[in-house]
């Protein structure tokens, strides 16, 4: 699928995580808001695996999205309506312009479990 700002039609929430550390010294996951993008959506695959003995559905989705080459997909997620994608890898897209290529897109490449 070719990257095309026509069609960059979902609103999303990109969130940040800052693990915070509990009073027993442990760390949970703090989610944030960073800010929203839009994005285009290309759906990839959905299997049915079996986690802990129960069958859990799991949906492979990808986002593209304006480059930001701040988003590093072990610390930051995407919100889609009621559904959180956790971002698996982030590929660069560069656009030929003129004589030199530009990034001016970033392929998000996500996955979203029922049993989050």
């Amino acid at each position: 699928m070719t990257a095309t700002i026509g069609f960059m039609d979902r609103r999303l929430s990109l969130q940040k995580n800052t693990p915070t550390t509990g009073e027993a010294g442990g760390t949970k996951p703090t989610w944030s808001e960073v800010k929203k993008i839009w994005a285009q959506r290309a759906d990839k695959a959905s299997t049915e695996p079996h986690e802990a003995d129960q069958q859990v559905n799991v949906s492979r989705v990808d986002y593209i999205i304006h480059f930001d080459g701040q988003i590093k997909a072990a610390t930051y997620r995407l919100v889609d309506g009621a559904d959180i994608y956790d971002i698996q890898g982030i590929v660069e897209e560069p656009v030929q312009h003129g004589q030199f290529p530009r990034l001016r897109f970033s392929r998000l490449h996500c996955l979203l479990k029922d049993n989050q």
